[in-house]
């Protein structure tokens, strides 16, 4: 149940979250996607709208920092030889920015497996492109049992277990799957809650 008695409700952590990242960002996220709505289903305005509230999700980790190796790396998902050059262009987007002084690297892997070169530890995974829905579960499992956000900016996502996505109701914020976030045992800030669309 998530409340008051939520884990990520930590006063000192909460000190030091960036404003811009819980407020602005949102901002940006409205003007970069204006006419985003439910209905709006199109692969490049999606992925590159999420890309604003993953980074805030990343940030309102609060142990953002234990997932470093001192890199952040971040795995983001295509499955579509015709989405390689969209994925890998969103994975330079994400190394641009650094998230609580952290470095990222990003990189574009296609397909579910989540091989890791020499063992690399990942942070989070990001979907530059749906999977198909009966390969959905290995990714939401990978988040699951190494305690990493997993986001989706694509709609029925968050429904079917993943961790984040993004909620297009009235505005563009993020939106969480209450249960998975449970099981992946992550503390999120309470600001950062506070201002997403919670599935209990």
């Amino acid at each position: 149940m998530i409340g008051k008695g939520w884990r990520g409700r930590n006063a000192t952590e909460e000190k030091r979250f960036p404003l811009w990242l819980a407020l602005g960002g949102l901002f940006v996220s409205v003007f970069v996607v204006t006419s985003l709505d439910a209905r709006d289903h199109d692969h490049e305005r999606r992925s590159r709208a999420g890309v604003l509230v993953f980074q805030r999700m990343l940030a309102a980790d609060q142990n953002i920092r234990d997932k470093a190796d001192p890199l952040l790396h971040i795995v983001v998902y295509y499955r579509s030889p015709s989405e390689e050059g969209r994925a890998r262009g969103l994975a330079a987007e994400l190394s641009e920015k650094q998230i609580k002084t952290l470095t990222v690297r990003a990189s574009a892997q296609r397909g579910a497996g989540f091989a890791r070169p020499g063992q690399r530890r990942y942070a989070a995974v990001y979907f530059a492109e749906p999977p198909p829905k009966n390969d959905l579960e290995r990714p939401i499992h990978f988040g699951v049992s190494h305690r990493i956000i997993v986001f989706s900016p694509f709609p029925g996502h968050v429904e079917m277990g993943v961790l984040g996505g993004l909620s297009t109701e009235a505005q563009v914020r993020p939106y969480i799957n209450g249960r998975t976030l449970e099981r992946s045992r992550i503390e999120l800030q309470s600001l950062f809650l506070d201002t997403s669309k919670v599935l209990r």
